[in-house]
């Protein structure tokens, strides 16, 4: 049961961070945004508060693009890369589970020796449940453990005596109560 509870939460996260990291604009964007934006509102002031005739903000965000792209640019060179997550690591060969099961799946799809039906979260599931106990986890990862089993337990006591808001879904119910538990420094 806790793996379960466990695992779903876990594929969810990871599933959104990943898809969050796509969605998020460049450092070299957002620098370009703040200096065309702060321009554009000179800009407007000069005017009155109102656009010139003609001109439109996304026409403007363009050439103003143009003309500070190599500026941006330099801004997010300088920048400092962001440190990975640390990963959980096997003492013996240092690998993470996660790379582990990556590196198993990489040569089970390159022989085309997948078995039919099986797609990378379920391989994961599996694999995960293969290496337990090999892998230590993280603190970080101890601690998002226990938010699931106290949440999971707030679940299971509210849905028994009927106290879960209308339509309220475990995913729901999850990020509420994980977002309070980490406010909580838990």
């Amino acid at each position: 049961m806790w793996k379960r509870a466990v695992r779903v939460p876990l594929q969810a996260g990871l599933l959104l961070g990943v898809l969050g990291a796509l969605a998020l604009p460049s450092k070299a964007q957002q620098d370009a945004m703040k200096i065309c934006g702060a321009e554009w509102q000179k800009v407007k002031e000069k005017n009155k508060g109102e656009a010139p005739k003609g001109l439109s903000w996304q026409k403007f965000l363009g050439d103003c693009r143009k003309r500070h792209g190599g500026r941006a640019k330099a801004t997010a060179a300088k920048a400092k890369p962001r440190k990975a997550a640390p990963k959980t690591k096997s003492a013996a060969s240092g690998e993470s589970m996660m790379a582990a099961c990556g590196a198993e799946w990489r040569a089970l799809k390159g022989k085309s020796k997948v078995p039919a039906g099986m797609t990378w979260t379920k391989y994961l599931s599996e694999c995960s449940e293969r290496y337990a106990g090999k892998f230590k986890p993280t603190p970080a990862q101890l601690a998002m453990y226990k938010r699931i089993k106290k949440c999971g337990a707030e679940w299971h006591t509210a849905k028994e005596k009927g106290r879960l808001k209308k339509g309220i879904t475990w995913p729901k119910f999850w990020s509420d109560c994980n977002a309070r538990a980490k406010r909580r420094g838990n």
